[in-house]
């Protein structure tokens, strides 16, 4: 499958981001990740609240990439999430292989 010149460009720099985070940051990540590939469950509502706060400061360097790949990957076709899957995979395959059994328990616990 042919991706955009510009998608690749914004996968690049997702894997290099998710490459350079930390374990904090990578969970983060997939629970954002997690909530766009399910749709929102009561796990992310509580991350969510939790993460609210009134702040005087600018944001951080993570979650301006949070916002970034959020803006990207609404406009990323199903082929694009899934070469990013594979991408990731290639940089941390256990945060791949979490990421799909959760997916699937998830989607178990709705049938």
């Amino acid at each position: 499958m042919s991706h955009g010149v510009v998608t690749v460009q914004e996968m690049h720099c997702v894997c290099s981001w998710f490459a350079n985070w930390g374990p904090t940051q990578r969970e983060e990540f997939f629970r954002d990740l997690l909530e766009k590939a399910v749709g929102v469950t009561a796990d992310s509502l509580l991350a969510n609240l939790d993460s609210l706060s009134v702040q005087d400061k600018a944001p951080s360097i993570f979650k301006c990439q949070m916002k970034l790949f959020g803006q990207w990957f609404e406009g990323w076709t199903e082929d694009d999430r899934n070469e990013l899957l594979q991408r990731l995979e290639d940089i941390d395959a256990n945060f791949v292989a979490r990421f799909y059994d959760e997916v699937a328990r998830i989607n178990q616990q709705r049938h």
